[in-house]
Parts: C-alpha cells; sequence; structure tokens
C-alpha cells in the first residue's frame, strides 16, 4: 500500500505548479480565457467539418478508383494482372497515353488494384484518393491545407497543354 500512497503525493507535487496562477493574476486571466474559448470552438468546428465531409462524399461520386487509372503495357489483362507502364507516372482518361500503350483500369475487369503503381510522387504515393471515405476525408483536408496542389496543378496543367 506504501506505493500507492507514494504515487499520490507525487501526482499532488506536480500540481504545486498551479499555484504560480495565485502570484500572478494577469496569467490567471489569459489561461482562463484560453480554456474557455474551447466551448466556441464548437461553432466553427462543426460546420467545417460539414464541408469537409462534403466535399468528400462528392469526390468519391466523381473520382473513386480514378488513381487506378493508368497507361498499361498491354491493351487487355493478362493472367489476373494488367501491367501499368512505369515510365508514365501520373492517370490517364484525361491526359492520353503515348502511342503502344493503352489507358485502362482494373476495376472495369474486376481485377484488384495494385498499390505499388501509384507509390510516385505524381500520384502523391496514394494517399491522395478518392476509394474509400478516409482517403477522401484525407485528400479533402489536404487540399484546404494547401497541400499537393503542385501535382495537382501540374496534372491539370499537363491535361490542358
Amino acid at each position: 500500500m506504501g506505493g500507492v500512497d507514494s504515487i499520490v503525493v507525487e501526482i499532488i507535487k506536480h500540481f504545486r505548479i498551479l499555484t504560480i496562477f495565485r502570484l500572478f493574476p494577469d496569467l490567471q486571466k489569459k489561461v482562463s480565457a484560453f480554456f474557455g474559448s474551447f466551448k466556441h470552438l464548437g461553432k466553427t468546428f462543426f460546420p467545417l467539418a460539414c464541408v469537409i465531409f462534403f466535399y468528400a462524399i462528392i469526390g468519391i461520386s466523381f473520382f473513386k478508383g480514378h488513381v487506378e487509372s493508368r497507361c498499361r503495357l498491354t491493351e487487355f489483362p493478362e493472367e489476373g494482372k494488367w501491367e501499368a507502364s512505369e515510365s508514365i507516372e501520373h492517370t490517364c482518361g484525361y491526359l492520353k497515353c503515348p502511342e503502344g500503350l493503352t489507358c485502362g483500369n482494373p476495376a472495369d475487369y474486376d481485377i484488384p488494384a495494385n498499390h505499388e503503381e501509384y507509390e510516385v510522387e505524381d500520384l502523391l504515393w496514394g494517399y491522395s484518393n478518392f476509394n474509400d471515405i478516409a482517403n477522401a476525408l484525407f485528400s479533402v483536408y489536404n487540399h484546404l491545407m494547401v497541400t499537393g496542389w503542385i501535382q495537382t496543378t501540374s496534372i491539370v496543367s499537363d491535361f490542358l497543354e
């Protein structure tokens, strides 16, 4: 039982730092204002979360499986696999594939996605996709925080050329 008593005494010692607020009333006001502001965060956070969730659902509707559309070496899958060209690191569909390559998505042939195919910088290493709600929320968050815009802009500019 002596071990529990010593742990309680140690915890109480750590709370002694809180006595500093009695010495500095201005500090006490600032800390109280800081913690008091948390009750107002819900008014801001809830609408923002709704907007992020809304755009994630819209992204899933429009772009689910889009990352798997790549320039393929063969016209059709062979033996349950469909190899993507390693020299073309962007998705196809909007962009044309060079001669000799075919734009294709394994999902069109009920082949599971090969996640190693889109572990390249132009595809943000597979993190920015809308295949499920978790990745869609992460993608929308990344674009709101202005990360990944360089890759997105370069894909769009290649499409417009």
